[in-house]
């Protein structure tokens, strides 16, 4: 299976650095395909120390990553970065393969993926 994540290397060291401070080191960063968002899907992220049994692991500069096999369809290839500025500071989670994006950058469709709220919904269900 290719690379179905590529985290910069500040969203790295950020991962470590809450990971450690929360006590986590022996966990997954789970990463999803949600429905919702103005353009259909967005992502969800949290640390989880299960393995469901469709999950995809991956793992980058000592962090491992997993997703669901129903999100690494909708979103093969997603780009994880950090950042601090005047805006404010937090994760950015890009799909560079995205069909259509929404203007605030939260959400998006995919290549093929139904349009509308409802059938977002049973793609993720």
């Amino acid at each position: 299976m290719n690379t179905f994540i590529e985290p910069s290397h500040s969203a790295i060291a950020k991962i470590k650095e809450v990971m450690e401070r929360e006590g986590k080191t022996k966990t997954h960063l789970r990463i999803r395909v949600l429905a919702g968002g103005c353009a259909g899907f967005s992502f969800g992220m949290a640390f989880d120390p299960n393995k469901r049994k469709d999950d995809i692991i991956q793992e980058k500069n000592g962090v491992k990553f997993v997703m669901d096999k129903t999100s690494v369809t909708l979103a093969p290839k997603i780009l994880l970065d950090y950042t601090e500025g005047l805006q404010g500071k937090g994760f950015m989670i890009t799909n560079p393969e995205a069909k259509v994006a929404c203007h605030c950058g939260t959400s998006f469709r995919p290549q093929g993926a139904p349009s509308g709220r409802l059938d977002a919904q049973k793609a993720t269900n």
